[in-house]
C-alpha cells in the first residue's frame, strides 16, 4: 500500500541551527495518507482499513479519494542542521476481510518508529 505521511508536532523548546543538536519532541500528530487508487480498491476487494484507537481514521477528496490515519506523538527528536527526525507515535492501521469478517491488527495498539531518509 502506498503512502504519505507529514508529521505535525509540538517542541520541547526552539530548533536550534547547532548540527549536534536535536530538539525532543513533546507531542502531536502524524498524518499518514493512501495513495491514488488504494480507498477504492480496498471495498472492491472486501477489504476495510482503519486506525486502532488511539489513532483516528478519515477521508478526504482532494483529487482522488484517499483514507487517512492520524496518530498522536509520544515522543522523538528533530533537527534542521543537518536535517533529522525520529518521531515515535502510538497506534497501528488494522484490516478487516469483510467476506469473512476476520481482522489484522497486528496485535492491538502499538508504538512505532518514523525517520526522515537521508538527503543528499
Amino acid at each position: 500500500m502506498v503512502l504519505a505521511a507529514t508529521t505535525t508536532a509540538l517542541l520541547a523548546s526552539a530548533v536550534t541551527a547547532d548540527a549536534s543538536s536535536l530538539t525532543p519532541l513533546k507531542g502531536g500528530t502524524t498524518t499518514v495518507m493512501t495513495g491514488p487508487g488504494i480507498a477504492t480498491t480496498l471495498p472492491k476487494n472486501r477489504l476495510f482499513a482503519y486506525a486502532v484507537t488511539p489513532g483516528r481514521t478519515g477521508v478526504t477528496n482532494n483529487q482522488d479519494l484517499a483514507l487517512t490515519f492520524a496518530f498522536p506523538v509520544i515522543g522523538g527528536k528533530v533537527g534542521i542542521k543537518p536535517l533529522a527526525e525520529q518521531v515515535r507515535h502510538k497506534g497501528s492501521t488494522a484490516f478487516v476481510n469483510l467476506a469473512n469478517a476476520i481482522g489484522e491488527d497486528g496485535g492491538g495498539v502499538h508504538c512505532f518508529t518514523q525517520q526522515l531518509p537521508k538527503v543528499v
